[in-house]
């Protein structure tokens, strides 16, 4: 039976860093896996941006039909696949944006589980304690920027508007009662659950955890990269572009700034290889080639992102 793997908890909780050490820890143990990035174009369960504005009972039928596409043409591919954020985040939190009640919610859970009782679904279910505590955590380690989106974003959603949340406070607020439906929706589950307290112990202890439950190897996510210490340090530029990159070489591994989103100015990078990256927590990964006098003079850049994959940068030099 296929394996299908549901990734769940609250923005910065770690949904695609553990989605991404599962697609690799898959690969490791020699079966053929999937990973649906929560941000990839594309994603076979997003919503269409058309359905915004639907009433709630037609984006109920919308969402369902979108599950029923998604277990034709997906599940039959792989040994497993991964979806980190596709059934709360992509779905269930669209549904209360639009004011939709919190019981015909729940039914809708259900309804997708039924639509997958052929497949071996594991639930993972990240959870961070206190909601409003979390997401206080996340705007400080994430800025006054991401904070700011996210609270103008839930501020102006039907379901925030009917509540009378407004300002950071109801931003705080809407996280919270969106962590309550999700915590009632996993509690009824009958989907393998498989629960992180996020708080409660190292991330190496997690991913024993689930190296565990789900009978894979054990992929070390360390971010050590010794192998390339002083040779891929630098500014790179885009080509015919005027995007310009920084690759930062700290105690022992490396960052990359301004390459991904405007909310996530700079990433850890895992080292995949002698000459290639992946960026935790993200499906995009850098292949530096093109070494003279022990520097690399060109990264090439790999993603599901339309806007990164294929993109080549050159090593901006001093003359």
């Amino acid at each position: 039976m296929k394996k299908l793997i549901l990734i769940e908890g609250l923005p910065g909780s770690g949904k695609s860093t553990t989605a991404q050490w599962l697609h690799h820890s898959f690969r490791k143990s020699g079966l053929v896996s999937r990973w649906f990035y929560e941000l990839s174009e594309h994603h076979p369960l997003t919503l269409p941006s058309c359905e915004g504005k639907s009433s709630g009972s037609h984006l109920l039928l919308v969402s369902v039909d979108i599950w029923k596409r998604f277990i034709r043409s997906e599940m039959s591919e792989y040994d497993a696949v991964i979806i980190d954020s596709g059934f709360f985040q992509k779905n269930i939190l669209h549904l209360m944006n639009v004011n939709i009640g919190a019981k015909i919610i729940q039914n809708y859970a259900s309804q997708v589980e039924a639509l997958l009782s052929d497949c071996d679904t594991h639930f993972i279910y990240l959870d961070e304690g206190d909601a409003q505590m979390h997401m206080r955590r996340v705007f400080q380690a994430r800025g006054k920027r991401f904070q700011n989106v996210l609270t103008e974003w839930t501020n102006n959603t039907d379901y925030s508007t009917s509540k009378g949340y407004t300002g950071l406070e109801g931003c705080l607020n809407y996280w919270t009662d969106y962590k309550d439906l999700c915590d009632r929706i996993y509690e009824k589950s009958q989907f393998r659950k498989i629960e992180i307290g996020v708080n409660t112990a190292p991330w190496a202890e997690h991913y024993q955890t689930l190296s565990r439950a789900l009978q894979v190897s054990h992929v070390d996510n360390s971010k050590s990269s010794p192998v390339l210490s002083g040779q891929v340090s630098g500014d790179y530029l885009m080509r015919n572009s005027d995007i310009r990159v920084n690759i930062t070489e700290k105690s022992g591994y490396f960052t990359v700034k301004n390459l991904l989103h405007s909310l996530e100015v700079e990433s850890v990078l895992i080292p995949d290889g002698s000459n290639r990256f992946f960026i935790r927590g993200h499906d995009v990964s850098l292949q530096f080639e093109e070494f003279r006098q022990g520097t690399a003079h060109v990264m090439k850049v790999a993603s599901s992102w339309n806007q990164l994959n294929g993109r080549v940068f050159d090593r901006v030099t001093l003359s």
